[in-house]
């Protein structure tokens, strides 16, 4: 299923003004007060072998990022296991395959050490999982980890440029806001990747900080 980052997959990595969730904090003096969902005993017990499994050092981030990954119908536990090791693992292997497909990526994946949930994850990402970019595969990982829109890049610049101390050349920075903007074209606009790209203009090689210089422009 083909989602996008502003609607019901990813809308943790760009965080809109929510209203906080009203909490009852009224004391419970009986047991006719106690109403359990349905649902709530499998949720906890999944949840809490998930913890214990992974035996975080901060159990409410990883709590956080737990239940993100639940509401928006991701394999939690492949998804919490990725790192952008991984992310530059599967980068190093596809690099240069601009026609890749699913058994490619999970080739790939699986050599890099990547679960099969989190390249699940990854492929309802694709338009036609038949054929796409080895780079937008590494993105489509990448939206597992990143926080926002401006961190996905930041794991980008970190997965795709480890060979050349972080930085990408500029046409390699316009093909991922290319393809980060067909996942979400409401978080990355047509103004973003103008005044990025005019940041970046007459650079062989770019940065993050580049691309956070066009960024600050566009706000």
């Amino acid at each position: 299923i083909c989602r996008t980052f502003s609607q019901d997959v990813l809308v943790f990595l760009f965080p809109r003004n929510h209203n906080t969730m009203p909490v009852d904090t009224e004391p419970i003096y009986c047991a006719e007060q106690i109403k359990i969902p349905e649902q709530l005993g499998e949720i906890i017990k999944n949840y809490s072998k998930e913890v214990i499994r992974s035996q975080p050092n901060d159990i409410l981030e990883f709590s956080m990022k737990y239940f993100q990954m639940m509401c928006h119908g991701y394999n939690a536990a492949d998804a919490l296991d990725l790192n952008v090791d991984h992310l530059a693992a599967v980068a190093d292997s596809l690099a240069g395959q601009d026609k890749c497909n699913a058994e490619a990526a999970r080739a790939a994946a699986a050599q890099a050490g990547v679960g099969d949930g989190a390249v699940d994850n990854a492929l309802g990402l694709a338009r036609n999982p038949e054929e796409f970019s080895g780079q937008s595969f590494v993105i489509w990982l990448g939206t597992q980890l990143a926080q926002s829109r401006d961190h996905l890049m930041e794991l980008m610049f970190e997965a795709f440029g480890r060979s050349s101390e972080g930085k990408l050349t500029a046409a390699s920075l316009q093909s991922i806001m290319a393809a980060m903007q067909q996942i979400d074209p409401a978080s990355v606009t047509e103004e973003l990747v103008a005044l990025v790209s005019a940041e970046c203009e007459g650079k062989e090689q770019v940065t993050f900080q580049d691309y956070m210089a066009g960024v600050d422009k566009a706000q």
